[in-house]
């Protein structure tokens, strides 16, 4: 997520660095002026509202949408019992992993990494466990969270990018991308 900083110095001729808060995530080409006295700043922010559709393959029914919001929601894998989905989504102001009824009703957040993309889950065969990638530590990781309690455990470290996580269908493997 782009959010607004403000670079400058302090009194004794330090650098330093603001994150502007309040002017959300997105954000950019930022201008300033003073108008009556006063600073302004005026930025574009840019929202992107994704959703999340299904259909029965086969040619049974029509596309509809199964999960929406005002935010983004991406990146779906279905539960290996086909009842919910687990999604990244920037619900939350933050790029997290969120899980819901197939249906789209009992939203949850599982995880709560912060800064950075939390996305493309992948659910175990038992339904219990979920492992994703997120950036909030850098580089991209592979994290597993649990479904139940939200406990989150980072599976691998390195300077390299780890990506598109996936489980084999008999729990017994991880296989995923990366750069290292």
């Amino acid at each position: 997520a782009r959010v607004l900083w403000r670079l400058g110095e302090d009194w004794l001729g330090r650098e330093t660095r603001t994150q502007l808060s309040p002017a959300g995530e997105d954000v950019t080409q930022p201008s300033t002026a003073v108008v009556g006295g006063e600073d302004r700043l005026v930025y574009l922010r840019n929202r992107m509202d994704s959703n999340i559709w299904g259909m029965e393959l086969g040619g049974k029914g029509s596309p509809r949408m199964l999960i929406s919001s005002n935010r983004s929601d991406q990146s779906p894998a279905l539960s290996g019992d086909g009842r919910q989905v687990a999604f990244g989504s920037t619900r939350s102001g933050m790029w997290e992993i969120w899980v819901c009824r197939v249906d789209g009703e009992n939203c949850r957040q599982i995880t709560r990494m912060g800064p950075g993309y939390s996305r493309n889950p992948t659910w175990s065969a038992d339904g219990q466990w979920i492992v994703f990638e997120s950036t909030g530590a850098g580089g991209s990781q592979l994290y597993l969270a649990e479904v139940a309690s939200g406990k989150v455990e980072q599976l691998t470290k390195g300077r390299g990018n780890c990506r598109y996580p996936f489980w084999s269908r008999d729990g017994q493997w991880l296989y995923y991308t990366s750069n290292q």
